[in-house]
């Protein structure tokens, strides 16, 4: 994340600026399969949307 985050693309993105963004595990969204993973990307994503 460090790396992505000092690269000028990555600040120029809408959501970097607008703090619209949460760090999560890419494993999880990227590698794995199945109702687990799929449960993990919810939570995820309920984490994030009720986040305060």
């Amino acid at each position: 994340m460090r790396e992505a985050a000092g690269q000028p693309a990555y600040a120029a993105l809408k959501a970097v600026r607008a703090n619209h963004f949460i760090t999560v595990d890419g494993s999880v969204w990227t590698s794995r399969g199945g109702l687990l993973a799929a449960t993990e990307v919810l939570d995820d994503v309920r984490a994030a949307m009720t986040a305060s």
